[in-house]
């Protein structure tokens, strides 16, 4: 295994700035004919609103239940989720990304 070091002469090939390095373990899973799939950045949960709230996972979630447009139309639901984010956070820009994925088997 390389070496985690944060020191600027680290061959490890990892970035100065990777203080952390999490490891996943892969899994294998079947999508039913109708099943989704949600991919988001941690700039999704962590959008805040003018009053320093974060989105957070449960609102998140709650904002995917309550879209039954992700029944016909991937693009539908990310519609959506991306206009309930930018009601919640109000004007002023996002601290973070942005990133939504969504895939949908059809058949």
């Amino acid at each position: 295994m390389p070496s985690l070091s944060n020191s600027p002469d680290s061959p490890s090939g990892y970035p100065p700035s990777s203080a952390r390095i999490n490891f996943y373990e892969s899994k294998t899973i079947t999508l039913a004919p109708g099943d989704a799939l949600v991919f988001y950045s941690d700039g999704v949960i962590e959008a805040r609103n003018p009053a320093g709230e974060m989105l957070e996972e449960a609102r998140f979630v709650s904002l995917i239940e309550e879209d039954t447009t992700w029944k016909s139309d991937t693009s539908g639901v990310v519609k959506t989720i991306h206009n309930a984010i930018e009601s919640f956070i109000g004007p002023s820009p996002s601290a973070d990304d942005l990133t939504l994925v969504v895939f949908r088997r059809n058949t």
